[in-house]
């Protein structure tokens, strides 16, 4: 009977055995696979935020400076007698603005602004010199900047086959009123003294690159914008608005 008792007990143990090795290896497979699906969503997730940031990024500074960049233009005002646009190629633009508020009792001089692209930097920098005198041939500029030269954006490069900077005058050949544009010859050169008094429209257009990425890739963003001098009537397309165009 002891004996008896003996061989149920071992065969009640033997009923309760663990894993096979066959069934530890196939739990580990599934394992292992449902592991390396956790961690390619992961990866892909990383990749997906990593693309929505520079696309922002490269969205956000380069709205700021075309914003930035179109304000002050569009603000262009003869300095006395003498045309807006000082110096206008394709990667710099000089021009009289006045952006202060005339009601407030301050200066009703204008500003010298000096909008420039370095390519060798790869940045857009500003300018501001002040004007003292417009009764002078030509109006007097001051030497020193009114403040540090800005960056006004960083790791940008021109659009392919387009300038930063593009001119436009009213197409003299066009019906009267139809607001037909002809577009300005400017290069390395810059502007005639003619061209610059008939300058109606500038043209920028720049591509803005995510920060750290020296390479243009797919989250780059083209910025276009055209700004106009609403001094100018179209309806008299050969008119100069200031008195002297130099």
């Amino acid at each position: 009977m002891r004996g008896l008792g003996v061989g149920r007990r071992m065969r009640r143990g033997g009923a309760e055995r663990g894993f096979t090795l066959m069934e530890l290896v196939v739990a580990m497979s599934l394992g292992i696979i449902v592991l390396l699906a956790a961690f390619t969503v992961i990866d892909r997730a990383f990749i997906s935020n990593k693309a929505i940031g520079d696309r922002e990024d490269a969205l956000q500074r380069g709205r700021i400076a075309l914003e930035l960049m179109t304000r002050q233009i569009r603000s262009m005002t003869c300095a006395g007698q003498y045309t807006p646009v000082v110096k206008g190629t394709d990667d710099e633009v000089d021009f009289y603005a006045y952006m202060g508020d005339p009601t407030a009792g301050g200066s009703t001089l204008p500003q010298l602004h000096r909008l420039v692209y370095d390519p060798s930097a790869g940045t857009i920098g500003e300018t501001d010199y002040p004007v003292t005198d417009v009764t002078t041939s030509p109006p007097t500029v001051g030497a020193s900047p009114s403040l540090p030269t800005r960056t006004l954006i960083a790791n940008v490069v021109p659009v392919s086959g387009t300038p930063v900077f593009t001119y436009f005058t009213y197409d003299p050949n066009a019906a009267q009123g139809s607001g037909g544009f002809t577009q300005l010859s400017a290069g390395s050169a810059g502007l005639s003294t003619a061209d610059r008094a008939r300058v109606v429209k500038i043209s920028i257009s720049f591509l803005t690159r995510p920060t750290g990425i020296n390479l243009t890739d797919p989250h780059s963003t083209v910025f276009q914008d055209d700004v106009f001098w609403r001094t100018i009537d179209p309806e008299t397309p050969n008119a100069q608005p200031c008195a002297q165009g130099t």
